[in-house]
């Protein structure tokens, strides 16, 4: 409950805790392998919301997508991704930032939905090259957030009144 008070806190999104764990291992992996920071996004109505960012430590200049960050979906490459997971990897630059550039993907839940989107941002002069990019965050995004419940929970009463049956049956 302390994790997902601290999200709600920096976001304004309700973010089941486990998610942003989990995908903590994929933001690491992802920046320590490009040297670049790699972010969180989540969707929060019309607005992508930054949740988790690792920055990276290439060179003297690192992007800071500040946890917290919102924008339109329709502007930079983790809003986009989290419209069109058929688009696999979407790239943007300068749309945030002038001299930024970011690449992202969209990780599905089970009901093939977008639940968040993993992305790459770096200064536009020395941003990874594209396809190493892609690679990396499709594979990251495919692996996705596993969700694992405590059986003893979901028969009781009080799990049967909360909202969670109906969101699970949702997400399959």
């Amino acid at each position: 409950a302390h994790v997902r008070a601290v999200v709600r806190a920096q976001t304004g999104v309700d973010l089941e805790p486990e998610v942003r764990v989990l995908a903590r291992i994929e933001l690491d992996a992802l920046a320590e392998r490009f040297g670049e920071t790699a972010v969180l996004t989540v969707r929060d109505g019309d607005e992508a919301v930054a949740v988790d960012q690792v920055v990276g430590r290439a060179g003297l200049l690192q992007v800071n997508y500040r946890t917290g960050t919102r924008h339109p979906l329709t502007v930079a490459a983790s809003g986009r991704a989290l419209l069109d997971p058929g688009a696999g990897v979407t790239v943007s630059e300068g749309e945030l930032e002038p001299g930024v550039r970011g690449a992202a993907a969209a990780v599905l839940g089970t009901g093939g939905q977008p639940i968040a989107s993993l992305a790459v941002v770096a200064p536009a002069h020395r941003f990874p090259p594209d396809d190493e990019v892609a690679a990396a965050l499709e594979s990251a995004a495919a692996r996705g957030v596993r969700c694992r419940v405590l059986l003893d929970a979901l028969g009781s009463k009080a799990f049967l009144r909360t909202g969670w049956p109906a969101r699970m049956r949702a997400a399959g």
